[in-house]
């Protein structure tokens, strides 16, 4: 399964981040095939998300110019920080 068509980036082993959805996937494979698909913390993921209202609403914390291929979203939210 190509996860990135889906808007999604492999951040460690089997865990996907989708930064306009702010959600992180945990995606185990067995001999090419998906065993699984769980919603897990984005802390999981390695990323803390800012709160969805105000500046930065919703961008991993930390997100900054080197980041906005993977956040394009946050671009234009961090501007108006």
């Amino acid at each position: 399964m190509n996860m990135t068509q889906y808007g999604y980036s492999n951040v460690k082993g089997n865990y996907w981040w989708n930064a306009a959805q702010r959600d992180c996937v945990y995606m185990p494979m067995s001999n090419g095939h998906v065993e699984s698909v769980s919603d897990v913390r984005p802390t999981i993921c390695g990323l803390a998300v800012r709160k969805k209202t105000g500046p930065g609403a919703g961008c991993p914390v930390g997100t900054g110019e080197a980041d906005y291929a993977l956040y394009p979203d946050c671009r234009n939210i961090m501007a108006g920080r």
